[in-house]
């Protein structure tokens, strides 16, 4: 199983989403995180389904920053344990995974001084 995850900054423009498209056909990933998305969600929904990829959930950005989307396949059970506008906390199953697994998926910002201690 891999997993592609790539701060895109921005997902709106035809060039991201053929870049997008490049590294999935490159890389072949089971699970995709997008970090920094800045679309709304009927939008970036046509984007995944044009990049074959059926099971979706999304954070909504916050005006014009921010915004995760998370991706997957058919083959894998995906389960939300917990969302904010930062991380995605999951537990992955799937029939090549012998135990399921936890992965939490994870944008803060770049600068540190920016960074809010919870």
């Amino acid at each position: 199983m891999k997993v592609l995850s790539w701060n895109c900054q921005g997902l709106g423009t035809a060039l991201i989403v053929r870049n997008l498209n490049d590294e999935i056909r490159k890389n072949n990933p089971s699970i995709i995180f997008l970090m920094e998305t800045k679309i709304k969600l009927a939008r970036i929904r046509k984007i995944r389904s044009k990049c074959g990829f059926i099971h979706d959930l999304y954070v909504e950005p916050k005006g014009l920053a921010g915004g995760l989307a998370l991706w997957w396949h058919g083959g894998i059970s995906l389960s939300v344990l917990y969302k904010s506008k930062n991380s995605i906390h999951t537990i992955i199953e799937s029939a090549s995974l012998k135990v399921p697994k936890y992965a939490t998926f994870v944008y803060e910002l770049p600068k540190e001084r920016e960074r809010r201690v919870v």
